[in-house]
């Protein structure tokens, strides 16, 4: 790896770590910018996420609680609840929402939030936000070529684009896990190694549920959605199946994914 492909990584996951700050102005800012230099480079997060790694040594990680979309008003849209939900557990973490009141507009809005290790929230932050961008375009389109069909129909299109983009997700996590452990078998790792990588990731499940308990969630489903419309469904369904998730589906490999008895 050259100097200059080093610093670019280096430059992406503090951006990265800046997108967790409190401050949702400068978090939206910073990931906006690792987006941007991220595709120029043509570098996806599991790039950065071992490069981080390296740089801690594998150190273990804590659970911790960030927001991962602080730019919500008074209600989660079924689609992102589904695509949020879908993205969290493919990279090991988990969602909830925080109602926050608002002295500006004097009204509720609510912010998700992520529980997860940080380079796991980290993953999965920029495959939401990617991938709802991708969906609100890919509808803008749609919507535009149908003679603006109306909200009912948006709402259709967005929720079958994010359940097969959750779906997609979800598929190449569990590929990925499994293609991991056959390699690292091949590598001769012992099954001291696999179960060690096995015990970080329950620790961290476990650390979770924690949160989630002391925090009194229960799980959410994301509201009823708008009436059902079949062509809708359908043109959203083919919208998530072109949309491309290896910008960030990389990452998505759940958490725990370090390489299985180091790296050579």
């Amino acid at each position: 790896m050259s100097g200059v492909e080093t610093a670019v990584l280096d430059r992406i996951a503090k951006l990265l770590a800046l997108g967790e700050s409190p401050n949702e102005h400068e978090a939206a800012a910073a990931m906006t910018a690792a987006q941007r230099l991220m595709e120029r480079h043509k570098i996806d997060v599991a790039s950065v996420r071992e490069r981080s790694l390296d740089a801690a040594d594998a150190v273990p990680e804590d659970v911790e609680d960030t927001v991962l979309d602080a730019e919500l008003s008074s209600r989660l849209p079924t689609w992102l609840s589904v695509l949020s939900s879908g993205i969290a557990r493919a990279n090991g973490c988990t969602t909830y929402i925080n109602p926050i009141w608002d002295p500006a507009t004097r009204s509720t809005r609510m912010r998700l939030h992520i529980l997860g290790t940080r380079s796991d929230a980290s993953a999965a932050r920029y495959m939401y936000l990617y991938a709802s961008r991708q969906v609100d375009a890919a509808c803008d389109e749609a919507a535009e070529r149908n003679g603006r069909p109306g909200r009912t129909w948006c709402a259709n299109f967005r929720l079958a684009a994010a359940q097969r983009v959750a779906l997609r997700v979800r598929d190449t996590s569990e590929a990925a896990r499994k293609q991991e452990t056959t390699a690292a078998i091949a590598r001769g790792v012992t099954s001291t190694a696999l179960a060690l990588v096995s015990d970080d990731r329950d620790r961290i499940c476990l650390a979770i549920k924690a949160k989630e308990k002391a925090l009194g969630l229960r799980s959410r489903d994301g509201g009823g959605g708008a009436a059902y419309d079949r062509h809708a469904r359908e043109e959203g369904r083919r919208a998530g199946d072109s949309i491309d998730i290896s910008r960030g589906g990389k990452a998505a490999l759940g958490s725990g994914h370090r390489a299985i008895g180091g790296r050579s």
